[in-house]
């Protein structure tokens, strides 16, 4: 029973992020894979935002890392409060971010990029200024072949997640 209870700890820590409480990058991908061969099942598209933190190692340089911990805290409640209870969304690392929106046409989650960054901006910080995040966009209507197996479907979110990267890099490179 305690052997069990430990394993079972273990691979909750593995999973999730003890500083924002979302799940790691393995965690996120092993979830991910199933909700887009969900998606193709049902003939539905998926979306996916990388979110970014703008200028985060300024923070941590000019404010203390407590500061980037509560600016990274803030990004994660400003993704918390906007998106709906299914989503799946994670911290891949550092100020990074993704989050997978099932259901979601680009059109739709065109219109959520901005009130995320809002959303964001509006959370408490330790710090002047709030938190500026980039965000890029990408969706795909997934097809029974892109993810008829778990490798098919983790290279399908791999092109899915390269694809939001492009576009935040391009959204960050047009703003600064």
């Amino acid at each position: 029973l305690f052997s069990g209870r430990v394993t079972a700890e273990l691979a909750a820590q593995a999973h999730r992020d003890p500083l924002t409480e979302l799940l790691y990058r393995r965690g996120f991908e092993e979830r991910a894979v199933e909700e887009l061969q969900r998606a193709a099942r049902n003939g539905r598209p998926v979306s996916l935002l990388m979110v970014d933190a703008d200028d985060f190692k300024s923070i941590n340089d000019k404010w203390g890392h407590h500061a980037g911990d509560v600016a990274l805290k803030a990004i994660a409640q400003g993704i918390r409060s906007k998106v709906r209870q299914y989503d799946l969304f994670g911290r891949l690392g550092g100020d990074e971010f993704v989050v997978l929106l099932p259901g979601l046409s680009k059109t739709a989650v065109a219109e959520l990029a901005p009130r995320l960054m809002d959303s964001i901006a509006k959370q408490r910080t330790d710090h002047p200024g709030g938190v500026d995040v980039s965000i890029g966009v990408s969706t795909l209507e997934p097809t029974p072949e892109s993810v008829a197996t778990p490798t098919l479907a983790l290279s399908t979110l791999t092109r899915l997640m390269k694809s939001g990267d492009g576009d935040m890099y391009g959204v960050k490179n047009s703003r600064f």
